[in-house]
């Protein structure tokens, strides 16, 4: 804003009636143009920033799943631990007279008695 000022009477001081009416022509689109930029610059800070802040989040959030998924494992195995303690049984004998007891022949490998 500052360098529009200067620029405005620089005109003004140069071509005085004129360029009092040059720049009051020119002004918006200087002044404008020099906050686009401005702009641009500060989201492209605003972008970094969030960007630095993601990444330095990012990464305790990994650290935070990976603690996650050891208790969750933990967990898991207690409980599979555990189940499998209360469920204890005892293999039954194969009833007599089972198709178990032995093979016949080609039905051992899934083949047709042909």
């Amino acid at each position: 804003m500052i360098l529009v000022i200067a620029l405005g009477a620089a005109v003004v001081a140069l071509f005085e009636a004129e360029g009092v009416r040059l720049f009051a022509m020119a002004a918006p689109d200087l002044i404008a143009w020099v906050l686009m930029f401005d702009v641009t610059v500060l989201f492209d800070l605003a972008v970094l920033a969030l960007s630095l802040r993601a990444v330095a989040g990012w990464r305790g959030l990994v650290r935070a799943g990976e603690a996650l998924r050891a208790q969750t494992r933990l967990w898991v195995q207690r409980l599979r631990s555990r189940t499998r303690a209360r469920r204890i049984r005892r293999p039954r004998p194969p009833r007599p007279g089972s198709p178990d007891d032995a093979p016949q022949g080609a039905w051992t490998f899934g083949l047709s008695p042909a």
